[in-house]
């Protein structure tokens, strides 16, 4: 924000792709964690309905 106050367009540029590729990579880790748990207790759940029709 600086460097685009000072008419350094270029670097502001540069910093805010930089920006976006960090906060895409957290916003990617962060749904693949999400989307694990979800999984897990997806599985957990489908198991234990199996499991309580065999009994």
């Amino acid at each position: 924000m600086i460097d685009s106050a000072m008419g350094n367009y270029q670097s502001a540029f540069i910093q805010r792709n930089q920006y976006l590729k960090i906060k895409d990579s957290l916003l990617n880790a962060n749904l693949s964690k999400q989307i694990n748990e979800l999984q897990t207790k997806f599985d957990t759940e489908k198991k234990a309905g199996t499991d309580r029709n065999i009994k």
